[in-house]
């Protein structure tokens, strides 16, 4: 599915964005990660007129303590919660939910705000939100909003947030002493959003029972909702509700609607233009013109005639058109040609070096780690960036880090041990030289 044409905006600054917002209230769309956005463009569920791409602005992108609460810039990636020694030293639910946060590729571009923003009722984030009691930061020309996160989220892909807003942080209180909490959903596979998801967040008392608790589900509702019974049920000696109230939250949404993008009315067009694009793809320099909702793995495909490069599920689901940009892996289906302007990209072309195969393709060749070969060319080029993070992975660590990669035909026990040999190989070139010997 190729998305419905928009045009496409790049500001320099925040204020440059809230001002774009402002004057095409109802019809622009923020992009950040858009591993929320993109899929639903594809499949022509929203249609804005215009999208904003606030990926390059700086400041939004941060993990920090502040005044008795951990404050994360709206820009910041799933990865970087996931890597972050705050996050795992202060809470145990957010680091549970961190590395679970769809699959490597997802986390390395996908960004909290943009995650919370979209209020999907199967995502994690918000759930673990509601639990924590955080809040919500969302600013626009006319000021700045902190939104408790209990009354964000309104309904099925609608939230507080106003279409002149960007949420620009996240924020949630330091557990006390003597807390814990967990985040679990059960999931079709690695990747996938949670078929159900619960959050729990517990403090204990000095008496060592429950002095405060926060209990939010995922998945089950209109909206992830926090579970007001359960909370009530689980602090100090077992104390029930009886309002009778339906667990957590619920509002109508408003008669509006904010559901993702504009349709467009009929008979009405939406003006399409083209953008200049430079890249880097393998080492070499490439330009030219393309139109704003041009997906990287067509524009790679099509346009520069790098084939290796596939597209095989149209869902961001299988990683076979896995590339690297600016090192980092990202899935080429769910990115826009666009928004890698000025960035270099290594494709499955580019890793082999003056006729010589680079050790991940010999070790698969070796290994037999291939049959079909379509997802081969992806799941080398994960390989390759799981590598660079990680010189010397164990079994279940490899596993995890090419989750997000499918293999339909030959299973993952030839492509582990390829990669193990391919890390060994590549520990061996790293190593230093030994000294010569000395008479």
């Amino acid at each position: 599915m190729i998305p419905a044409a928009f045009e496409y905006a790049k500001p320099a600054s925040l204020e440059e964005a809230l001002r774009l917002l402002r004057d095409r209230e109802g019809e622009a769309k923020i992009l950040a990660g858009g591993f929320s956005l993109i899929p639903l463009l594809r499949y022509r569920l929203a249609e804005p007129g215009i999208l904003v791409d606030i990926g390059g602005l700086d400041g939004l992108a941060y993990i920090r303590e502040q005044n008795g609460e951990i404050r994360i810039g709206g820009r910041t990636t799933h990865r970087a919660l996931e890597t972050s020694a705050l996050i795992e030293r202060t809470s145990g639910l957010w680091a549970d939910a961190a590395g679970g946060i769809g699959d490597p590729q997802v986390r390395n571009w996908g960004t909290i705000g943009g995650s919370i923003a979209h209020a999907d009722p199967a995502s994690d984030w918000p759930a673990v939100m509601l639990a924590s009691r955080g809040s919500i930061v969302v600013r626009s020309l006319a000021g700045e909003r902190v939104i408790p996160a209990r009354d964000f989220f309104i309904d099925t892909f609608v939230s507080a947030i106003e279409p002149t807003e960007i949420l620009v942080e996240v924020r949630f209180p330091v557990p006390p002493p003597r807390s814990g909490g967990a985040y679990e959903k059960l999931e079709r596979k690695a990747g996938d959003f949670a078929t159900a998801g619960a959050a729990v967040q517990v403090s204990l008392g000095a008496d060592g029972t429950i002095a405060a608790a926060g209990v939010a589900l995922a998945a089950v509702a209109q909206t992830c909702i926090a579970v007001n019974a359960a909370e009530s049920a689980i602090v100090g000696t077992g104390r029930s509700s009886t309002s009778g109230r339906w667990p957590g939250r619920w509002r109508s949404a408003p008669s509006a609607g904010r559901w993702p993008g504009r349709l467009p009315e009929r008979g009405e067009t939406t003006r399409v233009s083209t953008i200049h694009v430079a890249v880097t793809v393998n080492g070499r320099s490439h330009e030219g013109e393309v139109e704003p909702r041009r997906l990287l793995v067509h524009f790679l495909r099509e346009d520069l005639g790098l084939t290796g490069t596939h597209v095989g599920c149209d869902s961001s689901t299988c990683g076979a058109c896995t590339v690297l940009v600016d090192g980092v892996s990202a899935k080429s289906c769910t990115m826009l040609a666009v928004a890698v302007d000025g960035r270099a990209i290594t494709t499955i072309e580019g890793m082999e070096h003056g006729g010589k195969l680079h050790p991940l393709q010999q070790a698969f060749w070796d290994q037999h780690g291939l049959q079909c070969g379509f997802c081969t060319p992806g799941m080398i080029v994960q390989a390759s960036w799981l590598l660079e993070q990680n010189p010397d992975p164990t079994e279940d660590e490899i596993r995890h880090g090419i989750a997000g990669n499918l293999c339909r035909c030959t299973g993952y026990v030839n492509i582990v041990k390829a990669i193990q040999q391919a890390a060994g190989e590549l520990r061996e070139q790293a190593a230093p030289a030994e000294p010569a010997a000395t008479a």
